[in-house]
């Protein structure tokens, strides 16, 4: 499963497999928070489900300050705003401020339009996203097991290694909805799927791993 595929899924509230567990560990809770905020919240501009659809872009932070956050993309770059109803992943459920320079965010938010607008084109591009909800250099891998060590495992993708480290809040599905804290508990050539937080070099720290 893409990041993309997987990340739309877990803001629809759709997955299945060993995905399906990420949905509620991830998004929902935070999420139907948020939601529920963003509609009683006081907005400068006008808009409902019609005039601002849900949309999903990603990019790299190139700078940020307490109000948003610029991202560059294929695209060119798109500003982001944020606001007490942006919910954030970075590793676990955090706030905004730990949002850095080079992070590679995925947003699901609603693009804005200012109630007296008359420009259409303004609606598009140039148009600031409210982000609603914000992932973090978020990463997901399945592979099999060629190496356990103290604090990580290596994982056979097929087509190279990746190192998948843990930490105390890394958490192991063996074939069921109850987890129980990884500390390495397993074999080589098990396959698995892990996901987490990419650290540099394309390695990951992992909050969940599944036993698949």
């Amino acid at each position: 499963m893409e990041r993309r595929t997987l990340l739309r899924n877990i803001a629809l509230g759709v997955a299945a497999g060993p995905a399906a567990g990420i949905v509620g560990t991830l998004a929902l809770n935070a999420d139907q928070r948020a939601l529920g905020a963003l509609a009683d919240a006081p907005t400068a501009g006008r808009y409902t489900e019609a005039t601002a659809p849900t949309v999903f872009v990603q990019g790299t932070v190139i700078s940020r300050d307490a109000r948003g956050i610029l991202l560059s993309n294929r695209n060119g770059t798109q500003s982001l705003r944020l606001s007490a109803v942006t919910s954030v992943w970075r590793e676990t459920e955090t706030t905004a401020e730990a949002i850095a320079s080079g992070d590679f965010l995925y947003v699901q938010g609603r693009r804005r339009q200012a109630e007296n607008s008359e420009n259409q084109a303004t609606q598009h591009a140039d148009v600031p996203i409210e982000a609603l909800r914000i992932w973090a250099n978020i990463g997901w891998y399945r592979g099999q097991v060629s190496a356990v060590e103290a604090d990580h495992i290596r994982l056979f993708l097929g087509n190279g290694e990746r190192t998948i480290y843990f930490s105390p809040i890394t958490a192991l599905f063996r074939g069921g909805l109850t987890s129980e804290r990884f500390t390495g508990q397993l074999v080589v050539g098990q396959k698995v799927e892990a996901l987490g937080m990419f650290v540099p070099g394309g390695d990951m720290r992992a909050t969940r791993v599944w036993v698949t």
